[in-house]
């Protein structure tokens, strides 16, 4: 496929450096993008640190501030993994490189001018046979989706569900379905405000490059049935990777990570989202909002 059919374009330099910047994640108010920086001179551990959490306010010009790292109560010398955040960018779900096989997930609330010591999020009968994971929290929806690998998992990573059991306790993941799961790793989860709207990436056959972005849409209350997923097309998708997609609060614009040729590094990147998914999510949310 041609790059000509790409309609996405790089995040200004503020936020895409020399290094790797990857897993963004916008705050559902559109003011606060949080993302990862890869062995940058900024993390707490300088060029050795794999990855940092790093957050950026949208000024009132519309344009990115200076990033700034979360600190020490967030980063560590190893991986830190930005994974969700609620929509006023006051708490975050995270988890680092060196985790408890029982508890891989953390939640901080903003305190101040930084943040609070992390709380552990137990995850009931949690393990995970594959060295990637991914974890997306929708305290909206009250739901947890995962991708990691089981016994039951069709192949690499498949996307798992669980509910909430208490505070920072959630259910035992179950599986959710051979529709949204391919064999191929299935990871990087999103989910709508809408509470249907699944966005995740995917090496499934039928792509324009390593791995695009997919939708799909949840068509019952078990978590488990959903609807054939469909690829959000060459306006989207190139034949590099993309993944770990994040969409705006007006439901429009979105963002996620690709390779960036210049940089020769993965980066993060905006694009429109298109009508027809526009629109699909538009729909569920007004339906949802006058209940």
């Amino acid at each position: 496929m041609s790059l000509t059919s790409v309609n996405f374009t790089p995040l200004s330099i503020k936020i895409n450096s020399v290094y790797a910047e990857v897993k963004p994640v916008i705050t559902g108010n559109g003011k606060y993008l949080f993302f990862c920086r890869r062995n940058h001179p900024g993390n707490l551990a300088k060029e050795k640190d794999k990855q940092d959490i790093w957050v950026s306010a949208l000024g009132i010009d519309d344009q990115w501030s200076d990033p700034r790292n979360l600190g020490e109560n967030i980063n560590g010398k190893n991986a830190d993994v930005i994974c969700s955040v609620n929509d006023d960018g006051t708490e975050i779900y995270f988890f680092n490189e060196i985790i408890d096989t029982r508890k891989p997930l953390m939640r901080s609330m903003r305190n101040g001018g930084g943040w609070a010591a992390p709380t552990p999020v137990e995850i009931e009968n949690f393990y995970n046979q594959n060295s990637y994971i991914d974890i997306f929290v929708s305290s909206k929806n009250k739901v947890l989706i995962l991708a990691i690998q089981q016994k039951d998992t069709r192949g690499d990573q498949d996307l798992y569900v669980s509910f909430p059991r208490g505070e920072n306790k959630w259910s035992e993941p179950i599986n959710m379905g051979t529709v949204v799961n391919s064999g191929q790793a299935d990871f990087a989860p999103f989910l709508s405000a809408d509470g249907r709207t699944l966005f995740f990436s995917s090496y499934r056959a039928g792509g324009f490059g390593g791995c695009d972005i997919y939708c799909t849409t949840r068509l019952d209350d078990t978590w488990t049935k959903w609807s054939a997923p469909v690829n959000l097309g060459s306006g989207i998708n190139s034949n590099r990777e993309e993944s770990n997609f994040s969409i705006s609060a007006d439901n429009r614009v979105i963002y996620f990570e690709s390779y960036d040729p210049e940089h020769e590094v993965r980066d993060i990147f905006k694009a429109e989202l298109p009508k027809e998914f526009q629109s699909l999510s538009d729909q569920r949310l007004a339906a949802r909002n006058n209940k």
